[in-house]
């Protein structure tokens, strides 16, 4: 399958504890054109986050320890998202 290039490359950070999972969207993102960084759990999701500043954020609810609520909630009130 062959994407028409984005007008803008995003970072985008995927952030799932199924490996399968992450891989599809690491494949189809990337396809896409956009640089993709995944995490299993929210603790490396708040790591990757502090370093790499995604424009966006594809986060599991289901996620081992804090849920991904929790985990956005974070990001929100510690790094400015929305």
């Amino acid at each position: 399958m062959r994407m028409v290039p984005p007008a803008r490359r995003l970072a985008v950070l995927v952030v799932d504890d199924h490996p399968d999972t992450a891989t599809s969207f690491v494949h189809l993102l990337g396809l896409a054109g956009h640089t993709v960084v995944t995490a299993r759990d929210g603790p490396s999701a708040l790591a990757a986050v502090a370093l790499v500043r995604p424009d966006a954020v594809l986060m599991d609810v289901g996620l081992p320890g804090e849920d991904g609520y929790r985990v956005a909630q974070q990001l929100c009130d510690r790094l400015g998202y929305r």
